[in-house]
């Protein structure tokens, strides 16, 4: 029994490392000069490159 409640609870911890690690990895930061901001696209130069974010209208905070 107490072997399986081990088991269990390291597979949780593991679980719980790779949703950090998933969830994080669509996270990016671009920094430069915006070109344009509309309710759907941030355009922002980025070097030689604009880079265009999309985005929608619902209000979000870190960690939401």
């Amino acid at each position: 029994m107490k072997k399986l409640l081990i088991a269990l609870v390291a597979l949780a911890i593991a679980g719980s490392a790779f949703a950090l690690a998933a969830a994080r990895a669509n996270v990016y930061q671009a920094t430069g000069p915006v070109l344009a901001l509309t309710p759907s696209v941030i355009t922002i130069q980025k070097g030689e490159d604009k880079w265009e974010i999309g985005r929608d209208a619902s209000p979000r905070s870190p960690g939401t």
